[in-house]
């Protein structure tokens, strides 16, 4: 691979990445339930029990003590957080 191939390649996903928040913003979806986009662990669910998986997107999900506690957290260490954009944290990762 020539070593400027990276850069192409990675040129193209952040285009792609941006396409896509583009759509989700627009609400086009021709997906089941119109959901803007597919999330790895619904595919994952799906295996698990595909019922389960519809159930989740009419009714909701259910939320166990676990994933609350970690929301949470995740809330706690996301409060000293600072919004970038993109592009400007590509910026600032080191060249080799």
């Amino acid at each position: 691979m020539p070593q400027d191939n990276w850069k192409t390649i990675f040129e193209n996903q952040v285009k792609l990445r941006e396409e896509l928040i583009e759509r989700v913003k627009k609400g086009k979806s021709n997906l089941k339930f119109n959901r803007p986009y597919l999330i790895v662990s619904d595919i994952a669910s799906q295996f698990y029990s595909e019922a389960k998986l519809e159930l989740d997107y009419i009714f909701g999900k259910i939320k166990t003590e676990a994933q609350k506690e970690g929301t949470k957290l995740h809330d706690r260490m996301a409060e000293d957080a600072e919004a970038i954009k993109f592009k400007e944290l590509v910026k600032k990762i080191p060249k080799a």
